[in-house]
């Protein structure tokens, strides 16, 4: 409450000025960051913390995992120290003693200091079905071609829910040299693990994956399910990006077809329109007055990011649309 009327008191009027209430909940925002910063730079977690926070067990007060969190926070602003810490970290978890509530907390910090160093101690936790997934997304965010070799080694030895998020971390990692080893996987029997592996290799991009995409859909039935035909949409968006538009034109006007979804559809004929360049405007004026009710839709809902010229609003050309393009 005491917050509140300070609150009311200092700030102008809402109504009138809310140019002045942001700047003023901008700068209280960072002042107490400043704050906080500061009182954590000097912040060191004791011995006795250190010894609970090993301990800790699901429930408990978690006063220790803060007194950690501070020092985490310290330790940032320190990149001279994170080796040294991240390695005290790492040492606790193979620590037999250690719970899996604090194991949990560990690796979670160690998403944010962790080094190539603590790879090795990692890649032994995805052995034990208990540790692997808090193993796995830790190693995902640990940059470096070390944590990759191990999440792309996986790929070929693991199976079940850890394979999956393997594949998940791979495509994450946007990791071009897992593609090989997803390709395998995307004629996997089991269809999860498939869909997860056509799913990364759209989103990794790369001529190879995109090829294996384009093979998977060929094969597929029409309409392509989301799960194919978005990793394909997303394979046309990156040749674009990669420059060779007249691939992912043909791409995009595979997926427009009047055979695959409306959802589907719809994300292709917008990625033609983006692909167009100065062509833009001149298919925009065609699908008004085509007969295709979701080109006149989309060419509708550009009308305003678009200059309206005379090809556009010619009467002549008016009057020759379908009338619910007019």
């Amino acid at each position: 409450m005491t917050r509140t009327v300070e609150l009311a008191a200092i700030a102008p009027p809402y109504r009138k000025q809310k140019k002045k209430i942001a700047m003023y909940r901008i700068t209280r925002f960072a002042v107490l960051s400043i704050v906080v910063s500061c009182c954590a730079a000097a912040h060191a977690a004791s011995e006795t913390d250190w010894r609970a926070m090993a301990r800790y067990e699901y429930g408990q007060d978690f006063k220790p995992l803060l007194e950690i969190d501070r020092e985490v926070i310290a330790v940032m602003s320190e990149p001279s120290k994170h080796a040294a810490f991240a390695a005290r970290l790492a040492g606790l978890l193979t620590d037999r003693q250690t719970t899996p509530a604090a194991k949990q907390f560990i690796c979670q910090k160690l998403q944010t200091v962790g080094t190539p160093a603590q790879v090795p101690v990692l890649a032994g936790m995805l052995d034990d079905p208990k540790t692997a997934e808090m193993a796995r997304t830790t190693l995902e965010q640990i940059p470096g071609d070390e944590s990759l070799r191990v999440l792309r080694a996986g790929l070929t030895k693991y199976r079940g829910e850890l394979l999956i998020g393997l594949i998940n971390s791979a495509a994450a990692r946007r990791d071009t040299a897992a593609v090989g080893s997803l390709g395998t996987l995307a004629d996997d029997e089991d269809a999860v693990v498939a869909g997860a592996a056509v799913w990364a290799l759209g989103r990794i991009g790369g001529r190879e994956a995109v090829a294996m995409v384009a093979a998977k859909a060929a094969q597929s039935p029409k309409p392509l399910p989301p799960g194919l035909a978005v990793p394909y949409l997303r394979c046309a968006a990156w040749l674009l990006d990669d420059g060779q538009t007249a691939e992912a034109v043909a791409i995009y006007r595979r997926l427009a077809s009047v055979d695959e979804s409306l959802p589907t559809r719809q994300k292709a004929l917008q990625g033609i329109l983006r692909a167009a360049g100065d062509r833009r405007t001149e298919i925009i004026r065609d699908w008004l007055a085509d007969d295709d009710p979701l080109k006149r839709h989309i060419a509708a809902a550009e009308l305003n990011s678009v200059e309206l010229d005379t090809a556009i609003l010619d009467p002549e050309r008016l009057r020759d649309m379908p009338v619910a393009g007019r």
